[in-house]
C-alpha cells in the first residue's frame, strides 16, 4: 500500500517530498529507468541528492552517474563519485583526486582514504592542517593504513590539536598505542571537548618504536594493527572485522570488483551483513 503512494509522491510538487520517495524506492531497488532519469533532471538539488545517494543499490546506469558527477552543487557532485567509485568506474579516483584539489571536504577525503593509495597521501596530511577537515583526514590515512600513512600520521603527531586522533590512526595501522606524553593538567571547564579526552602522544617514544619497527612493514602493503590488511579478504568474510573497518574495505573492494555483494549495506551491523550475503548464495 505504501509504495504506490510513493511513486505518486515522485511527481509531487514539493521537492522535499520528491527527494524522500527518491531515496526511500531507490534504496530499496524499486525506481525504475525513467524515474531515475528524471530524479537525475529534477531541479531541485536533494532530489538529485537523493538519486546519487542510492545509485549504487539503484543500479543507476554510469550515464546518469556520470552527468550527476558534473552536477553544479559539490554535494552532489561528491556522492556521484562515491558511487561511480563503488560501481569500480576505472576514471573514479582521478576524478575524485580533481574535484578534491578544486573543493576539499570531508566527503572526499573519506572517499580517498577508502579507495586512494600513497600518491593521495601528501593531499591528506596537507588537509589535515586545516581544522574544520584535520578529524577527517587524520581518519583518512588510517583507512590507507599503507607505511607512507603511518609516516604521515607520525608527523601529524607534532601539532598539539591534531596529535590525539593521529596517535589513534596510527594504532589502527601499526597495532602500537602510543606512550602517552605527561602534559599540564587544564584548568579549562570541565566541558572539555572530545579531543581534549584522548591521551597525547609522547612523539619521541613513539618515532623510536617506529623506526625500530619499521623494517617489518613492507612498504607497497596495508596494515591493520601491525597485520597484513588485504581487502579482497572482504570477498568470502565481508562480516568480518569491526565496522569502520568493514565499511572501508568493502568500499575498496567495490570500487576494485564491481558488483561484490551488491545488496550488503555497508553500515549494517555483522549479523544482518552475514545473512545478506548468505542470501547471495542460495
Amino acid at each position: 500500500a505504501l509504495e504506490p503512494r510513493l511513486r505518486a509522491a515522485l511527481r509531487d510538487e514539493d521537492g522535499p517530498m520528491r527527494a524522500f520517495a527518491t531515496a526511500v524506492l531507490g534504496a530499496h531497488m524499486a525506481l525504475a529507468p525513467s524515474e531515475r532519469a528524471a530524479a537525475v533532471a529534477d531541479a531541485d538539488a536533494r532530489v538529485r541528492m537523493a538519486i546519487a545517494q542510492a545509485a549504487v543499490a539503484n543500479g543507476a546506469e554510469s550515464a546518469a552517474l556520470t552527468l550527476l558527477a558534473e552536477d553544479e552543487l559539490a554535494a552532489v557532485r561528491t556522492a556521484a563519485l562515491g558511487a561511480l567509485a563503488a560501481a569500480g568506474a576505472p576514471d573514479a579516483l582521478d576524478r575524485i583526486r580533481s574535484e578534491h584539489a578544486a573543493h576539499r571536504s570531508c566527503e572526499l577525503l573519506e572517499l580517498l582514504g577508502r579507495i586512494g593509495d600513497d600518491a593521495d597521501v601528501t593531499g591528506i596530511r596537507e588537509a589535515a592542517r586545516e581544522p574544520e577537515l584535520a578529524e577527517v583526514a587524520i581518519r583518512a590515512l588510517g583507512a590507507l593504513a599503507t607505511t607512507a600513512a603511518a609516516e604521515a600520521l607520525l608527523d601529524c603527531m607534532q601539532e598539539a590539536a591534531i596529535a590525539p586522533a593521529a596517535g589513534e590512526a596510527f594504532w589502527r595501522i601499526t597495532g602500537l598505542e602510543p606512550a602517552e606524553r605527561k602534559v599540564a593538567a587544564s584548568t579549562a571547564d570541565d566541558d572539555a571537548g572530545f579531543e581534549e579526552t584522548r591521551p597525547m602522544p609522547d612523539f619521541g617514544a613513539t618515532t623510536a618504536w617506529w623506526q625500530q619497527h619499521r623494517p617489518k612493514f613492507a612498504s607497497g602493503e596495508r596494515w591493520r594493527q601491525g597485520k597484513p590488511l588485504e581487502h579482497v579478504r572482504w570477498v568470502a568474510a565481508p562480516h568480518a572485522g569491526d565496522l569502520l573497518t568493514r565499511r572501508e574495505e568493502l568500499t575498496r573492494l567495490r570500487a576494485s570488483r564491481p558488483g561484490t555483494h551488491p545488496k550488503l549495506a555497508l553500515d549494517a551491523p555483522a549479523r544482518r551483513q552475514r545473512e545478506s550475503t548468505e542470501q547471495e548464495v542460495h
